[in-house]
């Protein structure tokens, strides 16, 4: 009897050893088992935003590789791609949206591509010229020289020069004769019976001068006095300000997408920093500013004294009126590389006049005279040369100049003055 009550004993005390002993190796299995599922959980969770995250990347790449070949499609000619239209653009079976754009901004053009995928988006802008090249090797043309063109003092002209009898006349000119003896003119007569023809879409901003024709909405002449300080991107709306009367800039910082128009007069002075955008008014008078681009365009004229403007600016008075007095004036210390144009009636007292002092590069077009006193790196097409001297006054006669297609830079890109459905090339990319 006592054997079998110790027996019991031991037996109950084993059996709450074993169970104590079961229990723990199921907590031990509980715990591997959840070690096992968040570690294989997180592996899941890992790769399944890696591989989210390299579609993604994929996807962006894709997008980048499209609103590339968008940009290049549309300088593309055979694009057809209307101004002031969307047109829609694929080269992937993906999931993304890709658009593009092409819009006038003075005398270049202005090409969009945006790629959209759920939130996100790519945009790319860009400002391009004309791929051809009208004026490669042109250096002079003038078009009213019937009786030749006359040269005299250290004339150099390296390029084709362009006239109606391909007659060049070395002069003794106020007791100067031509030194340049070993200098070998290339002539060519043809093309040179008239100007050629200009694109007239680029003076469309000129029609902003009549306030109805200003697109959308626009800012009255306070959102420039209260604001020190104006940058719009060209993936915006353009920010237009109109005002009646003269419009003073002083102290201002304007950068990209702006266009400023004034039914008078504007004044920009060298406390100005400026970018990209375009001035429309009457007359344009821009004092020592330095380093900057714009496009201006004048109905009557454009004074600049000791400017310096960068490629790709560009000055352009049209006069519709026949003013006797509509000028381009260059002066002071200048130094433009750009386009300079010209649309006024033949006269000598409306012209282009580019000072002593000034320096210009690019192209300098004028259905008038042209009073060019220093070189022109580039090209001039223009009716007539006009010089003045202590002595007298002279009609297509260049003494000391020179005028040299191939000194202007290589990169440099015609704007879209001569047409504007040809091939394009990127003059640069934009914010």
């Amino acid at each position: 009897m006592l054997v079998s009550c110790q027996l019991r004993k031991m037996t109950k005390k084993k059996i709450k050893i074993k169970l104590r002993y079961d229990g723990g190796i199921l907590l031990y299995a509980i715990f591997i088992t959840f070690i096992v599922a968040v570690f294989t959980g997180t592996l899941v969770l890992l790769f399944y935003y890696l591989n989210r995250n390299t579609q993604n990347f994929l996807i962006y790449n894709q997008m980048q590789d499209e609103v590339k070949s968008a940009i290049q499609y549309s300088l593309s000619s055979e694009s057809n791609l209307a101004y002031d239209s969307i047109q829609s653009f694929k080269i992937y079976d993906a999931p993304f949206k890709t658009s593009i754009a092409k819009k006038s901004w003075g005398i270049f053009d202005i090409i969009y591509a945006r790629s959209i995928f759920q939130s996100d988006s790519i945009e790319i802008v860009c400002l391009a010229g004309s791929a051809e090249k009208y004026t490669n090797d042109l250096a002079l043309s003038v078009t009213n020289a019937q009786n030749g063109l006359k040269v005299s003092g250290k004339t150099i002209i390296e390029g084709n020069i362009y006239l109606p009898n391909s007659s060049i006349n070395k002069v003794n000119i106020e007791g100067r004769s031509f030194e340049n003896i070993d200098q070998q003119f290339i002539t060519v007569s043809d093309r040179t019976n008239m100007l050629p023809s200009i694109n007239e879409k680029i003076f469309h901003p000129l029609n902003y001068l009549q306030k109805e024709n200003i697109p959308g909405l626009f800012y009255s002449l306070n959102y420039i006095t209260s604001n020190d300080s104006i940058v719009n991107s060209f993936m915006k709306s353009p920010v237009i300000i109109y005002h009646s009367g003269n419009i003073r800039i002083e102290n201002k910082t304007l950068i990209g997408n702006i266009i400023i128009i004034s039914d008078n007069d504007v004044y920009i002075d060298n406390s100005c920093n400026i970018e990209n955008i375009i001035v429309i008014a009457n007359k344009i008078h821009i004092t020592e500013l330095k380093e900057s681009q714009l496009q201006c365009f004048a109905g009557q004229s454009i004074i600049l004294n000791s400017v310096a403007l960068r490629y790709p600016s560009a000055l352009v008075v049209k006069d519709s009126y026949n003013n006797p007095e509509s000028n381009l004036i260059v002066s002071g210390s200048s130094n433009i590389c750009g386009t300079l144009i010209h649309i006024t009636k033949p006269s000598v007292k409306s012209k282009i006049i580019v000072s002593k002092e000034s320096q210009v590069e690019g192209i300098i077009y004028s259905t008038s005279f042209v009073e060019l006193n220093n070189n022109l790196y580039g090209s001039l097409i223009c009716y007539g040369l006009y010089v003045q001297t202590r002595q007298n006054n002279y009609e297509n006669l260049i003494i000391d100049n020179e005028i040299n297609v191939y000194k202007r830079s290589k990169y440099y890109i015609e704007p879209n003055i001569f047409s504007s459905n040809n091939d394009k090339k990127i003059i640069q990319w934009l914010n």
